[in-house]
């Protein structure tokens, strides 16, 4: 485990399943302020506790660590990753450090050891691998820090805000297209219509299917498939939009991915 001379009382140590989500979402929620973070951000977000419990579920506590200062959560990591379609395997390491310890080297001690566990299982893996690592445009720490060490910023993504609901008014769909909710049995198609959609776009990698995705995907139609809406020519996917509602303190907004 990572130490930091000069601070005394901090503790790094594994993930503990079943314990820790409630630590890193008093993290995730302490940073709020310091990072600009939008609750309503389909990219980076405020979630749940619920969303947190369902999101480390299954995590292997070797590929998360937490950091204690005087027994109390002040920051976390942890590592996810995926076989992408041209055989390389991305490697993302996410987290939060609470504002009043940056600056300190726990970034720094968080960011090495993330790479050296991730080290160890591309050796186990095999194949190619890479670093990858996530941060908002409002997340100046933690872009610095990524900058600092050697990280490019080769993807982004843009959120749109559209704030003048009275006027909205559906437009006719082109001749020969249908707009329809999904239904679990469409799940396949729209995960390939998906997977078609990227396929020439350089940088934006796909993972490689091991029909998880497809489940899962039927799993979030049964909850949420009437917010969605898919066109159909001659019954192959033309387009697909996936819409949700959060709720943030009892206001509402709708979301469109």
């Amino acid at each position: 485990m990572p130490t930091i001379p000069g601070l005394p009382g901090l503790t790094f140590r594994p993930y503990q399943s079943g314990i820790d989500a409630k630590a890193i979402y008093s993290i995730i929620h302490g940073c709020q302020n310091a990072d600009n973070i939008d609750p309503y951000s389909t990219l980076e977000s405020l979630p749940s506790l619920q969303e947190i419990e369902e999101a480390v579920a299954d995590i292997d506590p070797h590929d998360a660590i937490l950091v204690e200062k005087n027994s109390q959560p002040i920051a976390y990591n942890r590592i996810i990753w995926w076989t992408e379609a041209s055989g390389l395997t991305l490697y993302l390491h996410m987290g939060h450090v609470l504002p009043e310890f940056r600056g300190q080297g726990v970034g720094s001690a968080l960011l090495d050891w993330s790479e050296a566990r991730i080290r160890e299982l591309a050796a186990e893996h095999g194949g190619e691998a890479m670093f990858g690592a996530n941060a908002s445009s409002t997340e100046n720490d933690a872009t610095q820090l990524l900058l600092d060490n050697g990280y490019q910023a080769v993807f982004s993504l843009a959120q749109m805000e559209y704030l003048i609901l009275n006027n909205l008014h559906a437009l006719p769909p082109p001749e020969k297209t249908e707009i329809r909710t999904p239904n679990p049995n469409d799940a396949e198609k729209m995960w390939q219509a998906m997977l078609s959609a990227y396929s020439e776009n350089l940088l934006v990698g796909m993972p490689v299917s091991d029909g998880s995705e497809v489940h899962e995907l039927r799993e979030d139609i049964e909850k949420t498939g009437h917010l969605w809406r898919i066109a159909w020519v001659d019954n192959e996917i033309a387009a697909q939009i996936w819409c949700s509602i959060a709720d943030y303190k009892g206001s509402k907004t709708g979301m469109m991915n």
